[in-house]
């Protein structure tokens, strides 16, 4: 039997079991109701309660008549009916209009899911994203109307967002659905890509934006998928019955990585199989298991999450080069750093780590960047919460991640200044794993 992960790529973006095979239906006769009949009316009994006796009418004597004395007594009554009304219906407009209106000093509350309180201050944050923190913050800003897909009330992205790149790809879970998605970066219009009923997640585009390479475990295991930009041509590339898992592209094009639980143990290897589905082979073993693989933008050096992944307190950031066929560790520590991926000028490498400077980080993991060859790690994001999912732009200036919006009680796709400031939501209605469209 398969292991059950605790962690699906070393960064928790998302767990869901497979049903088992649903049962034939089987045709099945309604249930009969035996209805009882209606019983008959049921007949007093005279002698018992004298219902059925005949008795005597009393004839009434005849009074005068006064018509005056009707009209006014008739008056007096329906004017004063007419009044009450007339109250009533003044004290009903009065609170209405009252219940309409919003005191000017009514101060909004809300938590951030921690049990904190808006006033933390992140220490990483400029002055300008600590005052545009208020999207991590949960807001209390009632029933707000969802807007569907291809729309959204405005698009309120810095200019160094929609310059940076064309678009972002992600995954999002709706309708109890996992779907990829695409957002213009330009007009904030979003697009559903897939519409299957399985999990189709962790999307990665292609260096020259037109192929979006992902995972879907369509035919009851997680096997690797490429299709068009705008979601048409599925094909599949692997299939057997272990999970393949987390690609990614090489610069050129020409390769895609994953890695795959070729042993069925939970601890995967690496593998490399060309966009057409040929060329299948294994890259590099490690009996700690290797998952999040991404190449550096020469193509020498793959980095990836190395460790047991169903333990997961212990991960490294782990090196291996190509043409020799060497592997160095980059981070050596008894705690947990994990989903690396470089900067398109191949300087830095951002990832998410749980610890700083000793101590751990204010939420479940923070955004941290080294250099290239693992030195100088620093700090880069440390929230209240969980990030992941972080890669560069493609033109190094901007940092995508996935955490909860307060806004929303969702998991959304941020963006932040490569520096570490000017925090922007992307996505309203969920967003997970985002790659950059060049």
């Amino acid at each position: 039997n398969k292991p059950v992960m605790s962690m699906h790529d070393t960064q928790p973006g998302f767990q869901r079991p497979q049903p088992p095979p649903a049962s034939p239906i089987q045709d099945v006769a309604p249930p009969a109701y035996n209805v009882p009949p209606v019983a008959p009316p049921i007949t007093p009994n005279p002698s018992a309660s004298g219902y059925g006796m005949p008795y005597p009418v009393r004839k009434r004597r005849s009074r005068p008549s006064n018509l005056w004395m009707s009209a006014l007594v008739g008056g007096v009554l329906g004017c004063g009916v007419l009044a009450v009304l007339i109250v009533i219906a003044i004290v009903i407009f009065s609170n209405m209009n009252r219940s309409g209106q919003v005191s000017p000093t009514a101060a909004s509350t809300s938590v951030d899911g921690s049990g904190e309180d808006r006033n933390l201050v992140i220490p990483t944050l400029d002055p300008t994203s600590a005052a545009g923190r208020s999207t991590l913050i949960p807001q209390d800003t009632g029933d707000s109307p969802t807007l569907p897909v291809g729309e959204r009330s405005a698009v309120t992205w810095s200019s160094a967002v929609r310059s940076t790149a064309s678009a972002l790809v992600y995954f999002s879970v709706r309708n109890d659905n996992f779907d990829i998605y695409r957002i213009d970066l330009n007009t904030g219009i979003e697009s559903r890509l897939t519409t299957h009923v399985t999990v189709d997640s962790y999307p990665n585009v292609s260096p020259d934006g037109r192929q979006i390479v992902f995972q879907s475990n369509r035919d009851g295991d997680f096997e690797i998928f490429v299709m068009d930009i705008e979601g048409s041509n599925v094909r599949q590339l692997t299939e057997n019955t272990v999970w393949d898992r987390l690609p990614a592209w090489s610069p050129d094009g020409s390769t895609i990585i994953f890695s795959s639980d070729i042993r069925n143990d939970g601890r995967f290897d690496l593998y490399a199989i060309q966009p057409d589905g040929t060329g299948l082979r294994q890259l590099y073993s490690d009996e700690r298991g290797v998952n999040h693989a991404r190449y550096s933008p020469d193509g020498r050096y793959i980095v990836m999450s190395v460790g047991d992944t169903q333990q997961g307190d212990m991960l490294e950031i782990g090196r291996y080069e190509l043409e020799s066929q060497t592997f160095d560790l980059l981070t050596s520590n008894d705690f947990k750093d994990r989903s690396p991926s470089y900067s398109p000028d191949g300087t830095t490498i951002v990832y998410l780590t749980v610890q700083n400077a000793g101590q751990p980080v204010s939420g479940e993991s923070a955004i941290a960047v080294m250099d290239a060859d693992g030195s100088n790690s620093r700090i880069l994001y440390d929230g209240i919460g969980l990030e992941w999912g972080a890669v560069f732009s493609p033109n190094s200036a901007l940092i995508a991640f996935t955490t909860v919006a307060a806004s929303t009680g969702r998991e959304e796709v941020f963006v932040i200044g490569a520096d570490g400031t000017n925090i922007q939501q992307i996505t309203t209605e969920g967003g997970l794993g985002a790659s950059w469209v060049p």
